[in-house]
């Protein structure tokens, strides 16, 4: 993570957020089709898929956390805590709607799918990551004049 944020800071927090969001919805996708597979296998995919999920949150934090006032940013924080920690119940619940498996020794059904409706998130996430760039960039250009 600290090399992520200093390239975050170096090159453009909204290209290392893009790259980190591509590189997670291949890994995804590769993911959710897998069949059966070598314990070690897994294990090397779900380090590549969390470290491309740290790779999205350093870059989008600073964009974020760069939005309201000084004297605000506790509060604000506090509350997009709060926010991230409630939108991970819910998809974990939209989740196990979508992912069933009949019976114990059945495989998962519709784990696919769960992995294409996140690529879209996450589509949708870079879109977002644009625009909270902007505001910031328009709020360093009022602040300036």
């Amino acid at each position: 993570m600290p090399l992520i944020g200093k390239l975050s800071d170096k090159l453009d927090k909204v290209k290392i957020f893009t790259v980190a969001a591509i590189n997670m919805m291949v890994i995804i996708v590769v993911y959710t089709h897998l069949g059966p597979i070598p314990f070690i296998l897994i294990l090397m995919m779900n380090i590549l898929m969390m470290a491309a999920i740290m790779s999205r949150i350093v870059p989008s934090m600073a964009l974020v956390s760069a939005l309201p006032k000084m004297q605000d940013r506790g509060a604000f924080m506090s509350i997009s805590a709060s926010l991230q920690q409630i939108a991970g119940g819910i998809a974990a619940g939209i989740g196990g709607m979508i992912v069933v498996q009949k019976t114990k020794e059945s495989p998962l059904l519709h784990y696919d799918i769960l992995g294409y409706l996140i690529v879209v998130i996450i589509i949708f996430n870079i879109i977002q990551i644009r625009r909270v760039n902007n505001l910031v960039k328009s709020q360093k250009n009022t602040d300036k004049l």
